[in-house]
C-alpha cells in the first residue's frame, strides 16, 4: 500500500464519518471520493437508508451525472476510493443500481477499497470482472477503520440473531452513579445528554433496572 492510497483510504473515511449513523442505520457509513488524473474531483457518502450510496453522491459531486438519463457520464472519473466494497447485487429489493455497475459504466479503471463487505451477496464478488477487462483493484488497509465507524453494522452481519447491545453509565470522580440522598442531580453535561437521546432514539429496545423504574418511571 503507497502513501498515497493510504492517505485517500483517510481521507474517504473521514467522508464516512460525516453520514448520521442513525439516518444510514440499518446500512454502514461509507465513503468515496471519485478521482481523475490523480487528483480529487468529487466526494461523497451514503446520506440515509433508501439514498444514493457513497460511489454514486461521488460520482454526482465530480460532475460524472447525467442527471436527466439518471445514470453515470462516461469519461470523467478513472479512479475511485471507497470504504467499503462497492455492493454487486441487482435484483428485487434493490432501490439503486448495484455500485459495481454504476463504477463500470462511469469508466473507473482503478478501484481502491477499504474493506470487504460481510454481506455475502457481494463477498464473493470479483470486482476486476465487474469493472470490466484491464481494471485494477487494491484492497487497503481500511477494515479497522469502517469497524470503528460501524460496530452495529458488523455485529448484526456477524451474528443477526443476537441484539446489540450498548451499555451506558455516568459516574462522578469518585466513581458514584448517584447523590446517596437519592436527590436527582445531572453527573453529565449537555453534550453529553445529547448524544445519549441520539443512542436511544437509534435503538430498538431501551432496558432499565428495577431501581431506575422506581425512581424515574420512564
Amino acid at each position: 500500500m503507497s502513501e498515497r492510497d493510504r492517505r485517500l483510504l483517510e481521507r474517504a473515511s473521514a467522508e464516512a464519518a460525516r453520514a448520521g449513523w442513525l439516518e444510514t442505520a440499518p446500512n454502514p457509513r461509507v465513503g468515496a471520493l471519485a478521482l481523475a488524473g490523480g487528483h480529487v474531483i468529487g466526494r461523497g457518502h451514503h446520506p440515509a437508508c433508501g439514498g444514493p450510496h457513497a460511489e454514486e453522491q461521488a460520482l454526482r459531486d465530480a460532475g460524472a451525472w447525467d442527471e436527466a438519463a439518471d445514470r453515470p457520464r462516461p469519461g470523467i472519473v478513472d479512479e475511485m476510493v471507497v470504504t467499503l466494497q462497492p455492493c454487486s447485487a441487482e435484483g428485487p429489493g434493490k432501490r439503486r443500481p448495484a455500485c459495481a455497475r454504476l463504477l463500470r459504466e462511469a469508466g473507473v479503471r482503478r478501484l481502491l477499497v477499504g474493506a470487504r463487505d460481510p454481506d455475502p451477496r457481494h463477498a464473493g464478488a470479483r470486482l476486476e470482472d465487474l469493472l470490466g477487462p484491464g481494471a485494477e483493484v487494491r484492497f487497503g488497509p481500511g477494515e479497522e477503520t469502517f469497524a470503528t465507524l460501524n460496530p452495529a453494522f458488523l455485529a448484526a452481519q456477524a451474528r443477526p440473531e443476537r441484539p446489540f447491545v450498548l451499555l451506558k453509565w455516568a459516574a462522578s470522580l469518585d466513581g458514584k452513579v448517584a447523590a446517596a440522598s437519592g436527590a436527582s442531580r445531572w453527573i453529565t453535561g449537555a453534550a453529553a445528554r445529547a448524544e445519549v437521546h441520539e443512542l436511544r432514539a437509534a435503538s430498538d429496545a431501551v432496558l432499565a433496572g428495577p431501581g431506575t423504574l422506581r425512581a424515574d418511571d420512564p
